[in-house]
């Protein structure tokens, strides 16, 4: 097969979306987690050069991009891969939709991008609201990384049939 290699990078791009994802559950959100209006700001004086959204701006384009390219290039190649491709492509789609329209708002609300100050109510909900949705996040990534390592695992068998 070809372009083998194109589903390898889609199912590594997973793979690094979904530790990226997992750094931030277990090293990054316990900073924050109480709900606090001092450990949000605590936490925003840490990343005064970056932040963690710098990861997602790289990471959502790289692995859209390739999802859509393997879905291009393969959709020619049978049902097990074609179903599997669709199915990564539609979860990527669906964690740029989730991330982009619910986690960036709350995002810039809660690193202060728009300058003001923090209500501690607000900050409270949005908290609790952002860990439970990204835990629903990681759950779509692992489908990703699921599908997009299957796609992978029946290229090889596509391979022994011819």
């Amino acid at each position: 097969m070809k372009y083998r290699f194109l589903l390898w990078l889609n199912a590594l791009v997973f793979c690094a979306y979904l530790a990226g994802n997992l750094f931030d559950v277990f090293y990054l959100v316990p900073n924050w987690q109480s709900g606090t209006v001092e450990e949000i700001q605590l936490f925003n004086a840490f990343f005064h050069r970056t932040n963690p959204m710098d990861f997602y701006r790289v990471i959502m384009p790289l692995s859209t991009g390739l999802s859509v390219l393997c879905f291009f290039v393969f959709f020619n190649r049978g049902n097990p891969i074609l179903i599997l491709l669709t199915i990564s492509l539609l979860i990527d789609i669906g964690i740029d939709a989730v991330t982009l329209h619910y986690f960036i708002p709350m995002t810039e609300y809660l690193s202060l991008e728009k300058g003001g100050e923090l209500n501690p109510q607000r900050v409270s909900e949005y908290v609790k609201s952002w860990i439970t949705a990204d835990y629903l996040r990681i759950g779509l990534v692992m489908i990703g990384v699921y599908t997009s390592v299957a796609a992978v695992h029946f290229s090889y068998r596509e391979r022994n049939r011819q």
